[in-house]
């Protein structure tokens, strides 16, 4: 019986207190919840943006290296290959202008070119990876679809490099 021997002076401070207090601690705990749940909506709409910025990016990515597989899908030095195989000098030509394509895109670790076999004919890498050049893709689905006159994007791990990557494919006529 902690409270029968106080003061009434004691009693009503002590009352005051509780009185006062107890609407703050509530106003604190509401304000605190309110504050997580705006705080969690501003997390969410900013992984929106940036997912969404992200998504552009990627987007934008594909694009450029279908237009780079397209571009030397025409490529005079390519269809020189194709139509010369055995051509000394136009192999040279053809992996002189796959290393400058490879060098221009940090993001490329093969550049190829396949015969209407599969074969491929020329071959450029990042240093320290195996050349993919003699090796025979036709069974591959970006090969069968640039075969058939199509673009095409495959995403798949390489026979070579064991690695997930993106395959980029266009025809060459």
């Amino acid at each position: 019986r902690l409270g029968n021997n106080w003061s009434l002076t004691t009693k009503i401070t002590i009352a005051f207190l509780v009185a006062s207090l107890l609407p703050l601690i509530f106003i604190s705990a509401y304000q605190l919840i309110a504050g997580s749940v705006l705080l969690e909506d501003m997390a969410n709409e900013e992984l929106h943006l940036s997912s969404f910025g992200t998504a552009g990016r990627i987007d934008q990515l594909f694009e450029d290296n279908k237009v780079a597989a397209l571009q030397l899908s025409s490529d005079p030095t390519v269809i020189n290959i194709l139509t010369n195989p055995d051509d000394t000098q136009a192999k040279a030509e053809a992996e002189a202008r796959f290393q400058d394509l490879l060098e221009s895109n940090p993001y490329y670790e093969f550049v190829y070119l396949m015969d209407v076999e599969g074969l491929t004919l020329v071959s450029r890498q990042l240093e320290g990876l195996p050349s993919v050049e003699g090796r025979n893709f036709k069974d591959r689905e970006y090969f069968l679809r640039a075969r058939e006159g199509f673009q095409h994007i495959d995403a798949l791990v390489g026979r070579v490099s064991q690695e997930l990557g993106f395959y980029f494919t266009a025809p060459v006529y």
